[in-house]
């Protein structure tokens, strides 16, 4: 009978493990229960993670997580996206964001320390984030010594750095040290652009935007890649590069801008005011304006041309090329005593500095002849005396 009863319970004890183990494996190896689409999605997550593709691989995991909500394994996962996306793109982080991911960088530095120089540099931005300057930098002068030759941690460094104008060279060996990792990593051959394009080197700055534009087309590169042609002279490369930054992103106003002026340059007035009236949409840049109406001016669209001068003279009361542009739209108008007046306000201006004013010159110049033409058929005390040059 006792060992009957032996049997019986030994065969008892085998039943109840054999769920135990079967999870215990199942979870060991966790392909050889998940569906295709888990593992593809899981798979797809792992490459771009692996590529420096963060937000794909965000992407990724949060599609196999909705697969697989319990798995511990896609929870990390997620962090381990999450604060690649941080490190390697701070203008993403929302300020919902900043607390979780603080806490998940903390924690994947103490259990995955092999990847520390990422959970630094997400740290750090985070902290760039919350205010905490002097901390953010320790953070991310961490990440560098976690990993040299993480082009990361080099860039990010480098854009904590450029926030004080002294730290321009120093951001620049780092975003040099990145690229030397990396030489195609777009994120730090933009900002570098930028900053050579800042000291007037367009030069340097078209090298590295075409470079990043043999990785990807988008139309911040573009829009660079224009101005640094600008800053050489070479307007139509210039403009063509414009062009396709506004074909690829009509929102961007800067690129709009610099397109419109561009034309304006280019003596290509018709095809100039569309990109000025996009990028003049909130009315507060003058220098937009007056392009603006220079441009209706040459297509003798003068009634147009009249009110954004007037726009301008609204915000600044001595702008000196607006009076002179209302002046010449005023005449065509058929309205002499308005533009008069316009021209003699501009003759009343004096250069604010101790040297002349070349511009303020040229404008008054310009306009000398008007008044004499305007005032002509006046006689005696009529007449208002034209001020001496």
């Amino acid at each position: 009978m006792k060992s009957s009863a032996s049997v019986v319970a030994i065969f008892l004890l085998v039943l109840a493990a054999i769920p135990v183990a079967v999870l215990g494996w199942t979870r060991l190896l966790g392909s050889t229960s998940e569906s295709p689409e888990l593992a593809l999605h899981r798979q797809r997550g792992d490459a771009a993670f692996v590529e420096g593709r963060y937000a794909d691989a965000l992407i990724a995991y949060t599609r196999a997580r909705e697969l697989a909500p319990t798995d511990p394994g896609l929870q990390r996962a997620l962090m381990t996206a999450r604060l690649g996306l941080a490190a390697a793109e701070p203008g993403a982080i929302a300020d919902g964001d900043l607390e979780p991911l603080r806490y998940e960088a903390l924690l994947l530095l103490d259990v995955d320390p092999s990847r520390a120089a990422l959970w630094h540099a997400a740290l750090g931005n985070v902290l760039v984030r919350k205010g905490r300057l002097d901390d953010a930098r320790a953070s991310l002068e961490a990440a560098v010594r976690a990993d040299a030759s993480s082009p990361v941690a080099h860039t990010a460094l480098a854009l904590l750095l450029v926030r004080d104008p002294a730290g321009t060279t120093k951001a620049k060996a780092a975003l040099e040290r990145a690229l030397e990792a990396r030489p195609d990593y777009v994120r730090a051959l933009l900002p570098l652009a930028q900053l050579h394009l800042a000291d007037g080197n367009g030069q340097r700055a078209q090298e590295l935007l075409e470079r990043a534009l043999r990785v990807s087309s988008d139309a911040p590169t573009h829009a660079l890649l224009g101005e640094a042609r600008l800053r050489q002279n070479q307007l139509d490369p210039a403009i063509a590069e414009l062009r396709r930054a506004v074909e690829l992103d009509a929102r961007h106003l800067d690129a709009q801008r610099s397109l419109g002026m561009a034309l304006v340059r280019a003596g290509r007035a018709s095809e100039a005011e569309r990109p000025l009236r996009a990028a003049a949409q909130n009315g507060t840049d003058l220098a937009v304006l007056l392009a603006l109406a220079t441009s209706l001016t040459a297509q003798r669209k003068h009634e147009q041309a009249l009110a954004v001068f007037t726009q301008v003279l609204a915000a600044d009361s001595l702008a000196a090329a607006a009076l002179l542009g209302a002046g010449k739209a005023l005449e065509e108008l058929g309205r002499p005593k308005d533009a008069l007046g316009h021209y003699l306000r501009l003759l009343q201006l004096r250069s604010t500095g101790a040297a002349p004013n070349a511009e303020l010159e040229a404008l008054q110049a310009a306009a000398r002849p008007r008044v004499a033409a305007l005032q002509a058929p006046a006689v005696g005390p009529e007449r208002v005396p034209v001020p001496a040059p």
